[in-house]
């Protein structure tokens, strides 16, 4: 069984992919509600694959994935954003380090899931 940690700081959003995900992918979700409760969530051990939103506060995703791309062993980062994919040229900093995947904000469900579905995979292939 996989391990996602979903960082994002809607509860109701995280609340939607954990009963998604435990339901479809049959993974388990762990929930950090900013990036600080994040890199705590990952102190405690590794996940397979993290969900990851831009906007949040105290530590944001763009941060919090600049943090994991300095790690030797981070997990793989899925974006969900309610803001259009910003290229690193435009951005002063490039998120490309662990990021596998980027849906927009209403994303499609069946394309989350088949990014989860993919990682995971991968992950326990390895």
């Amino acid at each position: 069984m996989g391990k996602v940690l979903v960082a994002d700081d809607s509860r109701p959003m995280r609340t939607t992919l954990r009963l998604l995900l435990e339901a479809s992918s049959g993974v388990e979700v762990l929930e950090a509600a900013d990036g600080i409760e994040a890199l705590r969530v990952l102190e405690d051990g590794p996940v397979d694959l993290l969900i990851c939103d831009l906007e949040m506060p105290k530590l944001d995703g763009r941060k919090l994935i600049k943090i994991l791309g300095d790690r030797a062993k981070s997990p793989d980062v899925i974006v969900i954003s309610g803001t259009a994919r910003v290229e690193p040229s435009q951005s002063g900093a490039s998120l490309a380090a662990p990021v596998v995947g980027w849906l927009e904000k209403p994303f499609d469900t069946d394309e989350l899931l088949a990014l989860v579905d993919s990682r995971i995979a991968a992950q326990t292939a390895s």
